[in-house]
């Protein structure tokens, strides 16, 4: 593995990891916590969008990429997915 797809895998799972967080925590009180939720979800939506796409651009290239890097790809190309069906279900609400 190059040091690129293990950076880049390294950040992906963190992205991963931080946007799950975010989505699961709760929202009880209207608190500054409120704020640092949202600003983690919409600056995990941007990350994800552009690490989805740079690391399927290294998968391409790199075919025989290792287990980590698939296993990442997989992961936040599912966060990826959830974050385009709630974008399209918001734009169409409005």
């Amino acid at each position: 593995m190059t040091k690129l797809e293990r950076y880049l895998t390294f950040a992906g799972f963190v992205i991963f990891i931080a946007f799950i967080v975010a989505l699961l925590m709760p929202l009880r009180f209207d608190s500054g916590w409120r704020g640092l939720k949202e600003g983690v979800i919409g600056a995990t939506f941007f990350l994800e969008i552009v690490w989805f796409i740079s690391g399927a651009i290294i998968a391409l290239i790199h075919w025989r990429s290792k287990v980590k890097v698939s296993s990442g790809l997989v992961l936040n190309g599912l966060a990826f997915v959830l974050i385009m069906v709630e974008s399209f279900r918001e734009l169409s609400a409005r």
